[in-house]
């Protein structure tokens, strides 16, 4: 990577675990937050989506951010695993290991 110049748009909170080694393999890591990650302000809508949970045939992550949000409000409306029923659940690498910890 030496000589490179690659630009990493993850939240400042997130980057290091990519920063990190594109640095330490000789690349020049520049860092530009392309999204901000926060709650919604009106959480109605992704509760009932949570209540409807068993109507689904699929549940699809697409970050970890998403799982993160999950996995906290899951609780909030007072259900846990047992609310995925038969559902598969599918996104990236990082996503089952996330998920894990609802099976614990």
């Amino acid at each position: 990577m030496f000589g490179k110049r690659i630009l990493v748009t993850r939240p400042a909170h997130q980057a290091d675990d990519l920063v990190r080694p594109l640095a330490e393999l000789g690349a020049e890591v520049l860092l530009q937050q392309a999204i901000e990650i926060k709650p919604v302000a009106d959480v109605s809508t992704v509760d009932r989506s949570l209540e409807l949970l068993g109507r689904f045939d699929w549940l699809v992550f697409s970050s970890s951010n998403g799982v993160r949000y999950f996995l906290d409000r899951l609780p909030k409306i007072g259900r846990d695993a047992r609310a995925l029923g038969k559902i598969k659940i599918a996104g990236q690498a990082q996503i089952p290991m996330a998920l894990s910890s609802l099976f614990v």
